[in-house]
């Protein structure tokens, strides 16, 4: 999550921090920001390790799939933006 979080202020998309990770991620999602129904995804996750009694048994490899999903959708928005110039 904070791997994902520093790519995302390297973009101009950083949390303040009087914003909680579900409003930051919601707040992506409607300004449309690549990658960001993953965050979304991931941020509950956070949420479910972070202060949760039961970690899923799944939930290092499904949080590495979403920081994949959420690189390749900035560099391919990147990519697109730098093409269209």
């Amino acid at each position: 999550y904070a791997a994902v979080l520093a790519k995302l202020a390297r973009r101009g998309h950083r949390r303040s921090p009087a914003t909680t990770p579900r409003e930051h991620a919601r707040a992506l999602a409607e300004k449309g920001v690549p990658g960001a129904t993953a965050l979304t995804e991931l941020t509950e996750l956070y949420y479910t390790v972070e202060y949760g009694s039961r970690i899923p048994g799944d939930a290092t490899k499904r949080a590495r799939d979403l920081r994949i999903e959420i690189e390749v959708a900035l560099k391919a928005a990147k990519q697109g933006t730098a093409a269209a110039r």
